[in-house]
């Protein structure tokens, strides 16, 4: 969220209304505020942009280190592994940046509530009601999957939890 001061003056300089974002003056981007829809639908190109230029992933320290596969994520060109947050319709909103030092990032004003990342497959039968589980993070959801062989959804923090639920 904007810091107070920032947003006093962006709302001074007629760049911001309510939640909405205007382009500074002489300046082809928006300002943003982490959250607003204008930075929300900035992250989400710029997460299907990193996502179409990684690679599959087959070899990663960090997966290495937590003792895990990879399920559904890429590696990025500078080493980093992508673990796509989507919605109820499959849509890549944003991303989770992973280093090899276990470092974890999202992408700047990008949504994280209510997004989630499958491990193991869901099953299409809509009729489903077997069990489906949810963790806090990446690695805890694939050896919960690993383990037991029931889908586990990433929710990426404590907080998303239960948004991730509903």
């Amino acid at each position: 969220v904007c810091p107070p001061a920032v947003r006093r003056d962006l709302f001074a300089k007629g760049q911001l209304r309510g939640r909405a974002v205007r382009a500074q003056p002489g300046s082809a981007s928006p300002v943003r505020c982490r959250g607003s829809p204008a930075g929300q639908a900035a992250a989400a190109v710029e997460a299907a942009r990193r996502w179409q230029l990684a690679k599959p992933c087959t070899r990663h320290d960090y997966l290495t280190t937590k003792c895990v596969q990879a399920h559904g994520v890429r590696v990025d060109a500078a080493g980093a592994l992508l673990v796509p947050m989507q919605d109820g319709s499959g849509a890549i909103l944003n991303v989770q940046r992973i280093l090899p030092n276990g470092e974890k990032r999202f992408l700047p004003g990008g949504r994280k509530s209510g997004l989630w990342h499958w491990v193991g497959a869901v099953p299409a039968d809509t009729a489903y009601s077997g069990p489906l589980l949810i963790a806090e993070g990446y690695a805890t959801a694939a050896s919960l999957h690993e383990a037991c062989a029931l889908p586990c959804a990433v929710a990426f923090d404590c907080g998303n939890l239960m948004h991730v639920a509903r």
